[in-house]
């Protein structure tokens, strides 16, 4: 088409469509980001490198984002307005009719807001339009398994017959099989029939609204007369009418070698005039744009000579006119497209370095060097795991069992990467990570492997060594992410179709691999993450507070990370994995993944948060050990203790959100609840007390939404959605209270550590498990109920001694020294921490983990474990029948990948 024929042509974009399945509240479908540009400008663009330059958009839904993207780029395109949304033919009509009303006499080209266009592809077709001088042109490509384009049908010498849409052909599909399934018959049960339809269109919603009034006698609990049934299935039609002729869906699929691709160029009047005579008579209700081809096709003159020439254009590269429907489809369309832009500017795809051959090598290369287990693989594990020789045994043989399960599964020559994660124990800072407070963690030496290899498809393959505890699972992450909420990390977990994943998988050892999968993938929408073919194993006690779970969410995360070749800070990847874990419910921090990732072989990292930062590290103590002791109550976040969890933290929230209302002065200060202390706000420790004398507790969800201004309410419900609500009510000062001196211990920790005052470390660790204690040891040996709530007079005699100068009085009152009331123990717990403190040499004893079940954590002399081991088993374990759970852990390496 030459220059002065162009000039003549208009593009009509429809961009007024919903886009429901991009499940987004505040972008339109065709304003997102493809490659850092929105997708209609994106389209645009290639078509103006056609020749085209007079553009008419049709907007709807978000009309106004839509047209402020145009018109930034394109200040003189025209606007039209569809109010309801009919359907794609009905949008081009009201274009149509705007153009007839000004005269336009010239070729109009007609394509949708969200297609990503080669710019040859439009010129292949103004050129195709112009030399057979067509009244109608199109574009298709061959047809493939699982495309849902509508099908173009040609008669035996190729003549085009016409489109039909996938839903048309799937209809009639699902009425000849029901008529064959109810032939002969005079009542039938739904139950069978139901099945059947299901195996055709698997979607409820879709399927309901193909059958019509046939669903609702399939919905029937008893016998459905075959008559009826008959009845409606004849009026819906078990065939589709095309050109005079019925057709079978099968005779549809092997009449149609090609589909639509929804480029279309029309000469002005015979457009005006198609579009004029569109019905919505089809499955959907709507007016097809696809329609015009039937009847532009079709059209005889008075001697049955075609009125139109209408002329088909084959496009053999698929990937030249790309389009999406939902979030994993745009992945999809962005990973072909920065493939594209890569080639063409002689560019890699990513930046990050493949891994070494030191990290990524064939199973069976790995298996041979763990078989020989060399010095310098001896050297290597001691870095990571110690000198004890039973210990790198235990290691090495654990590892190789796990690559050769890999092996056996997926093949000996498949490259492989092996991912380790350990579990890790906070000596001090427990529940403020995501408050913003100081932890002081080291890993230990029970841990989590991966033997990975990458994959060419998104789907995830899992084995486990432990098979009948945790069974093969399998995944895809498109169908993780296809239809839902993709607006941001949260709008995704929180959408009631993941919920219902969660919920329906609850304890599945494979949500936490989704979790990190999942999270990465959303993080980098840019490109789809490869799926993996994973051999794992692992022996840190489940539900126990030893970060289990959170060591599967990181060795998941390295493993994807190293084998999609991301490159991530630190900063990053902590994060990553802790609003990953988010996934399976919970709404923590990422103190544990930080924990697991970055400590080192004897040490104890001193970790603060927002922003995340290793301030340092102090020695473990030499001649201390570390016992965990498993209380046998276990407290699995993704079963009933999550709601509690999510409770506790609700609460920190609520009361800082009060706090805040109630001394604007300070507002500015108070980013987060470690900010609240003496030295940011520049007061006193009593200011500090007296602030939380204001907080009221018990508050019910009503009492604080009253409390706090109308425009919290959105936020407000965001927090109430995480749990359920107390039936005690939420107590704000006795949590907040806990949250603010745990912050404070936590911050002078690593101090005490450094200088050895193992008198204090122990009295740290009494004073912060009695802030989460349920119960205690009365005089009479007989555990009681405690009284954890932080009153007005406990308050006001804080104040008073602060105030008296008496040294012993205002040390005693110092926040580091306040338990406050979080609660998140057991009686069984808080009975094997009093029991071991009774051991001459324990340093101290607290709650490990987050609570509700779990571990206790025991710091003493070397020498005094034995005999703590002893008092657990005479006192705790034997009465109750329980197996005897204590180990002595030691500081090791944090997670990664191994390299040898």
């Amino acid at each position: 088409m030459n220059a002065d024929e162009l000039r003549q042509v208009v593009c009509v974009v429809l961009a007024a469509g919903q886009g429901t399945r991009m499940r987004s509240n505040d972008t339109h479908k065709v304003c997102f980001d493809i490659a850092g540009e929105p997708a209609i400008l994106r389209n645009l663009r290639a078509i103006e490198s056609a020749g085209i330059t007079r553009f008419v958009v049709v907007v709807g839904a978000m009309a106004t984002q839509v047209m402020t993207t145009v018109a930034a780029r394109h200040p003189g395109a025209m606007f039209v307005y569809q109010a309801e949304p009919l359907g794609t033919g009905h949008a081009a009509r009201l274009a149509a009719e705007a153009l007839e009303r000004m005269g336009h006499r010239g070729p109009v080209f007609v394509t949708m807001g969200d297609k990503i266009i080669e710019p040859r592809v439009v010129a292949e077709l103004l050129d195709t339009f112009a030399s057979t001088q067509a009244d109608f042109a199109f574009m298709t490509v061959p047809k493939a398994a699982g495309d849902t384009e509508g099908r173009i049908v040609q008669a035996a010498d190729g003549a085009i017959l016409g489109n039909v849409e996938l839903s048309d052909i799937q209809r009639a599909q699902l009425m000849d099989r029901l008529a064959r399934a109810i032939r002969g018959k005079r009542t039938v049960r739904p139950e069978p029939l139901r099945q059947l339809v299901s195996s055709v269109v698997s979607n409820p919603s879709k399927l309901k609204r193909l059958l019509g009034p046939v669903a609702v006698l399939l919905e029937q609990k008893g016998p459905v007369a075959a008559a009826e049934l008959k009845r409606q299935i004849e009026a819906a039609g078990r065939t589709v009418t095309l050109a005079g002729r019925a057709f079978t869906a099968a005779q549809i699929e092997a009449a149609s070698p090609t589909v639509n691709i929804s480029l279309y160029l029309f000469r002005a009047r015979p457009m005006y005039e198609a579009l004029a005579r569109l019905k919505s008579n089809n499955a959907q209700g709507e007016f097809y744009l696809t329609d015009a081809i039937n009847d532009m096709a079709t059209a005889r003159g008075p001697a049955g000579e075609p009125l139109h020439r209408v002329r088909m254009v084959v496009l053999d590269d698929r990937d030249s006119v790309l389009s999406y429907n939902s979030p994993d489809e745009l992945l999809q369309v962005e990973s072909v497209l920065r493939r594209r832009l890569a080639a063409q500017a002689g560019k890699p795809v990513v930046e990050a370095p493949p891994p070494s051959r030191k990290v990524l090598k064939p199973a069976s290369a790995w298996i041979e060097l763990f078989g020989k287990f060399p010095p310098r693989l001896r050297s290597y594990l001691a870095t990571l795991y110690g000198d004890d020789g039973a210990s790198l045994a235990e290691r090495r043989a654990t590892i190789l069992a796990t690559l050769k399960l890999f092996a056996a599964r997926y093949g000996k020559d498949r490259e492989v990467i092996i991912s380790r994660a350990p579990g890790r124990v906070n000596l001090m800072g427990r529940h403020v990570d995501h408050r913003g407070g100081y932890v002081n963690v080291m890993a230990i030496n029970r841990e989590v492997i991966f033997v990975a290899a990458a994959r060419q498809d998104d789907t995830v393959r899992l084995v486990n060594t432990e098979s009948q505890q945790h069974g093969d699972k399998e995944f895809r992450i498109a169908e993780l992410l296809g239809g839902l909420s993709w607006e941001n990390w949260l709008h995704y977990i929180n959408s009631q179709q993941v919920q219902q994943i969660v919920q329906s998988s609850r304890g599945d050892w494979s949500n936490y691999v989704k979790a990190a999968i999942l999270r990465l993938q959303e993080s980098n929408r840019h490109v789809q993450v490869l799926g993996m073919d994973c051999a794992v194993s692992g022996n840190i006690p489940m539900a126990a507070g030893l970060s289990s779970s959170s060591a599967v969410v990181v060795a998941t995360a390295a493993a994807a990370v190293a084998l999609n070749r991301f490159d991530l800070t630190a900063q990053q990847f902590v994060d990553l994995c802790g609003e990953g874990e988010w996934f399976v419910g919970s709404r923590g921090g990422s103190a544990d993944h930080a924990a697991i990732r970055f400590s080192h072989r004897g040490k104890v990292a001193h970790v603060g948060f927002f922003p995340f930062r290793i301030e340092g590290s102090s020695d473990f103590p030499p001649d201390l050990a570390l016992l965990i002791a498993n209380s046998h109550v276990r407290a699995a976040k993704s079963e009933g203790a999550r709601s509690r969890f999510n409770e506790k933290v609700a609460t920190y929230e609520l009361g800082f959100m009060l706090l805040k209302d109630r001394f604007p002065q300070y507002t500015h200060l108070l980013e987060h609840l470690r900010d609240l202390n003496p030295t940011r706000l520049g007061v006193k420790v009593g200011e500090i007390y007296s602030m939380l004398r204001a907080l009221p507790e018990p508050v019910t969800r009503k009492q604080v939404t009253e409390l706090l201004a109308p425009q919290q309410r959105p936020r407000l419900e965001k927090i109430f959605a995480s749990h359920q609500e107390p039936g005690d009510g939420y107590w704000l000062r006795s949590v907040v209270m806990f949250g603010v001196a745990e912050c404070e211990r936590s911050r002078l920790f690593a101090s005490l550590l450094q200088n050895r005052d193992l008198a204090r470390i122990g009295q740290f660790m009494r004073i912060s498990h009695n802030g989460d204690r349920v119960s205690g040891l009365g005089t009479n040996g007989r555990m009681h109920q405690e009284d954890w709530r932080v009153t007005d007079a406990m308050l006001d005699s804080l104040i008073e001694d602060l105030r008296s100068e008496d040294p012993s009085r205002v040390s005693q009152a110092q926040l580091w020294t306040r338990p406050g009331g979080y609660a998140c123990s057991t009686p069984e717990l808080d009975r094997m921490v009093d029991l071991v403190n009774q051991v001459e040499g324990v340093v101290g004893a607290q709650l490990a983990g987050a609570g509700l079940g779990g571990c206790i954590m025991v710091l003493a002399k070397k020498e005094a474990a034995a005999d703590v081991e002893y008092q657990l088993a005479r006192h705790y374990y034997e009465p109750a029948g329980l197996q005897s759970a204590v180990t002595v852990c030691v500081p090791v390496e944090g997670a990664g990948l191994l390299s040898v």
